[in-house]
């Protein structure tokens, strides 16, 4: 069993540094960014369809 374990361990640590490897700082900075605004205007619909209704109920 801990050879498993420890066999997937590493494939999984393999890919992820690969996979860091892979961007240089300015794409990861490009791709947060991107998450960031997609996360922010969602947040904002969600919010906006809640308060509405109040709003219109005045």
């Amino acid at each position: 069993m801990q050879e498993k374990i420890s066999s997937l361990s590493a494939y999984v640590s393999g890919w992820a540094f690969a996979l860091f490897g892979a961007f240089s700082l300015q794409d990861w900075m490009s791709i947060v960014g991107g998450v960031s605004v997609a996360s922010t205007v969602f947040i904002n619909r969600h919010y906006k369809k809640i308060t509405l209704p109040s709003f219109i109920n005045l």
